[in-house]
């Protein structure tokens, strides 16, 4: 008999942060639970007869076993998020199905061999590291989400020799007690965590282990992106068609923990992690804007980059959300590494697409019907890519575009012209946050920068600090009489602007006339008028299409920005037109030489 091989059940990193994009100075990394090891040997689990583990309503695997071929109910050693099995030689798969509460089961599954087609590339110091996963008979994960019980059937083989290995990803077995020490005893977050873009998860935000090592990049950068599908259960997009941030973050944490502790490799294979709602996920480590060298496609990382969507699609479609998602991803990819979306690039004397699924350059179905959709992602990447820019810095890796968060924002042109200006440099992570509320401190540095207003120091109200960075703004457009406090000698700076305001503040700065009778196209104005019709007949706001003005909402940064921009043009017209008018008529001539 073959001896148990051991296994090693893992607790991994439990606790979350924040959802989306955490800036490098506020956010943390909560210390890792404590690994905890345990063993599971099939060959001493006593079998079941057939008649007792079918259960109405789930479909059963192809094969009848007999007796000695399916295990009885094994209750793991821990209570698990994911698990994978060794197999021993001659056998390539078995059928799985986990429970809770042993009464309830998910449908059979299957855990394969793996094929070494997700891998780092061959000659790399990671792969050196890496486990023979064929020979070692490693199949790839499946991702349960919570499970404590397991039943196993091999049809025409008995399970002589098979070890189950387990991962908690989601602290299901971890203490009250250890959970709060762990959450008071932060460590710092990783420095790539300042690198990505907005609207992506960070490493942070899901709890990722730190990288083994030094991440590797490309000195030839980004050439290529390769799309995959993770091959796990599609469990994670509700009935509501939302995923839970909680889920995800264990999966990715069960997937990197089964990366780097059974794999034995540096971290999670995959650059960029696609959920089945469409969220985004920083994947290994590295920096997203850079040429981080994977360990998705063996032979192929090195000069690409490996997006994967959580799931299994050979038989399911992907959603609109995973195609949006791809959309985008792949398009800010390839515009800030300079890749023609329907381009070719040479490799291995053979010349490939520029952006592939998995089995365009391996001996794999990965990634199932997303291979469908290939053209179309290619199409819309490439009008994605051309809202970025490439900015080599000499090292393999690639400058992000001035702004990660405005691509497809209906004031995306208007902002990029504030920067041209020097009117606005946005925030230091590279993000505009168009669709944030404008405050009226923030109003009053974009406008005296606009306006060429020096500022003014030291403070006229009681709630601006002399040393607050917009104090010298707010004093300026006081002086010129375009801003105003409120009672107690109070200017209210964090306060949120409301578009009435706004359209008092422009008139006072462009000196316009009222004109209430141009407000009366709006149906919901009736509080400044004057200013509201002066901004609209200025073409400086057109209001909203269903003929509406909505005085009271806020601005958002965005909209700040077109209004500003639309503001400048007035005035530069205006100036055009007084300049041309200023201009004297020629003397007339009767075509004689003056003496």
């Amino acid at each position: 008999m073959r001896p148990p091989r051991r296994v090693v059940s893992l607790l991994v990193l439990t606790s979350l942060l924040s959802v989306g994009v955490i800036p490098a100075a506020v956010a943390t990394e909560v210390a890792a639970p404590e690994v905890v090891d345990a063993e599971l040997d099939l060959a001493h689990v006593p079998t079941a007869e057939v008649a007792e583990v079918v259960v109405d309503g789930l479909e059963g695997p192809v094969g009848d076993p007999t007796p000695g071929q399916r295990s009885g109910v094994v209750t793991a050693p821990i209570e698990f998020t994911a698990l994978w099995a060794e197999l021993p030689t001659g056998l390539d798969a078995i059928n799985v199905r986990t429970s809770v509460d042993g009464e309830t089961w998910t449908p059979w599954f299957a855990l394969e061999r793996q094929d070494g087609l997700d891998a780092p590339d061959p000659g790399t110091e990671e792969a050196a590291a890496a486990v023979d996963a064929e020979a070692v008979g490693l199949t790839d994960l499946q991702v349960t989400l919570e499970g404590r019980h397991v039943q196993v059937e091999a049809p025409g083989e008995d399970l002589t020799g098979v070890t189950l290995g387990f991962i908690d990803g989601g602290g299901l077995n971890e203490g009250a007690v250890a959970k709060l020490v762990r959450h008071l005893t932060p460590r710092p977050v990783p420095a790539e965590a300042a690198t990505v873009p907005a609207g992506v998860n960070s490493r942070a935000s899901w709890g990722a282990a730190p990288f083994k090592g030094t991440p590797s990049v490309a000195s030839n950068g980004v050439q290529q992106v390769v799309l995959h599908h993770t091959a796990t259960q599609n469990n994670l997009r509700q009935a509501d068609g939302t995923c839970s941030h909680d889920a995800v973050a264990s999966t990715m944490r069960s997937m990197q923990s089964w990366h780097q502790n059974h794999n034995g490799w540096s971290d999670l294979g995959y650059n960029v992690v696609i959920d089945p709602c469409g969220g985004l996920w920083e994947g290994r480590a590295g920096g997203l804007d850079r040429a981080v060298i994977g360990a998705h496609a063996a032979g192929f990382n090195t000069g690409s980059t490996g997006i994967s969507v959580i799931g299994t699609y050979s038989q399911l479609a992907p959603n609109a959300d995973i195609l949006r998602a791809l959309d985008r991803v792949v398009g800010w990819k390839a515009g800030i590494h300079g890749i023609d979306t329907h381009g070719t690039v040479w490799r291995y004397s053979t010349s490939y697409p520029t952006v592939v699924g998995h089995r365009q350059v391996g001996q794999t179905s990965c990634p199932g019907r997303i291979m469908e959709h290939i053209e179309r992602i290619r199409t819309n990447a490439k009008a994605e890519s051309s809202k970025w820019d490439r900015v080599p810095d000499g090292a393999g890796a690639t400058t992000a575009p001035r702004f990660t968060d405005v691509a497809g924002s209906p004031h995306a042109a208007a902002i990029e012209e504030l920067v041209a200006r020097e009117i606005t440099t946005g925030y230091p992570d590279r993000t505009f946050r168009p669709l944030r509320d404008v405050t009226r401190a923030q109003v009053a540095t974009f406008l005296s920068k606009a306006l060429g207003l020096e500022p003014i120091p030291g403070a006229r109200f009681n709630d601006v600090d002399p040393g607050f960075v917009h104090a010298g703004a707010i004093n300026a457009l006081v002086e010129a009489g375009i801003l105003t406090g409120y009672a107690g000698n109070t200017f209210r700076p964090n306060e949120p602007l409301r578009r009435e305001h706004m359209a008092v503040i422009i008139t006072r700065a462009l000196e316009l006339d009222l004109n209430p009778e141009a407000a009366a196209r709006f149906s919901d104005v009736i509080g400044y008028a004057g200013e509201i019709g002066a901004i609209a007949d200025a073409g400086i706001a057109s209001g909203r299409s269903d003929g509406t003005f909505l005085p009271k909402a806020s601005v958002t940064r965005g909209q700040m920005a077109t209004f500003l921009v639309n503001a400048l043009h007035f005035l530069e017209e205006r100036a055009a037109d007084e300049e041309e008018l200023a201009e004297p008529e020629p003397e007339p001539t009767d075509g004689t030489d003056a003496t």
